[in-house]
């Protein structure tokens, strides 16, 4: 396995776990509505783990990143259009889950550029 491959995995995995445990922890607190946007970044950590598992099927590098930097873009696109409705009907609610599913798209992609290049073969 490729270094850049290793270490996004071992991003999402420890991702995801953090995830989990913040959830797990804001409803022992009490927080469930904390806990509820932390399970939303962890759904939109393992969406895109199984999108990049699904990019290194491609055939050669350059085909895996293209793949994946398409889906960073794709994806939160009907986030960002969800997030526009939402805005349009005063739902404060839906605009704050759209939100943290961009957000955590984009730190996803930010990681996901610095990791390919500095693995870059």
């Amino acid at each position: 396995m490729v270094k850049a491959e290793a270490s996004i995995i071992n991003y999402f995995i420890k991702q995801i776990e953090e995830k989990k445990k913040q959830s797990t922890l804001c409803y022992e607190d009490g927080r469930a509505d904390e806990a509820n946007l932390e399970k939303i970044a962890g759904s939109v950590l393992t969406l895109f783990q199984t999108v990049y598992e699904a990019s290194l099927k491609q055939d050669d590098r350059m085909s895996q990143q293209t793949f994946m930097l398409d889906q960073l873009q794709q994806i939160p696109n009907h986030w960002r259009q969800s997030y526009q409705i939402a805005k349009q009907h005063d739902d404060a609610v839906k605009m704050l889950y759209e939100s943290i599913k961009i957000e955590t798209a984009k730190q996803i992609r930010e990681t996901f550029i610095r990791y390919w290049g500095e693995h870059d073969e």
